[in-house]
């Protein structure tokens, strides 16, 4: 027969439950930080739709205009330099004026591009990188990365 530690039968539930608060503490924080990455993309996709009610009706082309439509905030980085060197305007120049995306970048909008070609309304997303080509043919135009964004056309 085996004598059982009285001891032992105290400690392997204490340390079972310190387990436990200690599982919950670590996952508290996690599940806080998806639940604000959540409603930055929600805050940044229900902006970009604002924007796209306003700009749908708006010239946004013109010859001698600007290439992109910038908003308040960081011009974010782009893959494609074309994001970066092309003349660019005030955003509220065509629509209501609307604060920096959730991550503190500009809302930008590619007027400049040809016929045929795909009309973004973009935010660089999370990674503050805009990853989207600035010229793409409209039927087969896509996102890339983790841009938000809406077409205009």
């Amino acid at each position: 027969m085996t004598a059982t530690n009285p001891d032992s039968v105290i400690r392997t539930p204490v340390l079972l439950a310190a387990l436990m608060v200690l599982a919950l503490l670590a996952a508290a924080p996690f599940a806080a930080v998806r639940t604000l990455h959540g409603r930055r993309l929600a805050a940044a996709d229900a902006a970009l739709e604002a924007l796209a009610a306003h700009l749908r009706g708006a010239t946004l082309l013109s010859p001698s205009g600007p290439a992109i439509l910038t908003g308040p905030g960081a011009l974010p980085r782009a893959n494609d330099a074309a994001w970066l060197t092309a003349t660019s305007a005030p955003l509220t120049a065509v629509a209501p004026p609307v604060d920096e995306d959730p991550w503190a970048n500009a809302y930008v909008v590619n007027t400049g591009v040809g016929a045929g070609q795909a009309i973004w309304i973009l935010s660089a997303g999370p990674n503050g990188i805009i990853e989207t080509p600035f010229e793409q043919p409209s039927q087969s135009a896509v996102l890339a990365g983790d841009d938000r964004g809406v077409r205009l056309r």
